[in-house]
């Protein structure tokens, strides 16, 4: 069990080191390192699945393949929806706000359809007691990396210097 942790500090390290470039790499820059780091976690992710699951190689190609396609198209449709917010608040009427809101609740159909076909899909792939696994290690993996990113954002938030109280 010496593994599981090691996994989910190089998982954490992964998340916190790479996915935030610094503040002088240019946007392309950026986003060329975060298509990397993306595709680093998903990696990793990939592994530890397959490892925990102990699926087969048939299996894991299977499920490494859904997976993939699945992420690039949560991602598209991510991209879709912020920029329908960001055009949302720049329209003047209601009318084109009311135009877009539609549009961006068809998204979030589109979003959800997506999750139901991982489920329907990955359920055929792993068998009810492996995606039962599947769901608890997921689970799992994305409280650790929220409970890892929380506790950056805070050591950063301490790291600032004390308030300076002016009196007048």
């Amino acid at each position: 069990m010496k593994a599981r942790p090691l996994y989910l500090w190089l998982m954490a390290a992964l998340v916190v080191s790479f996915c935030w470039p610094g503040p002088f790499v240019l946007a392309s820059e950026a986003a060329e390192k975060m298509t990397q780091n993306k595709n680093k976690i998903e990696e990793l992710f990939i592994w530890k699945i397959s490892d925990e699951l102990k699926l087969s190689i048939k299996e894991e190609k299977k499920f490494s393949d859904l997976f993939r396609d699945l992420n690039q198209k949560k991602m598209s449709l991510g991209q879709q929806q912020d920029e329908m917010i960001s055009l949302m608040v720049m329209k003047t009427t209601d009318k084109e706000r009311l135009k877009i809101l539609n549009q961006y609740r068809l998204q979030l159909v589109d979003y959800s359809k997506i999750q139901i076909r991982e489920f329907d899909e990955l359920k055929k792939i792993l068998g009810p007691e492996r995606f039962a696994k599947y769901l608890n290690v997921k689970r799992e993996l994305t409280n650790k990396v929220k409970t890892l990113l929380t506790e950056k954002s805070e050591k950063k938030n301490s790291e600032l210097p004390p308030p300076k109280v002016i009196e007048e």
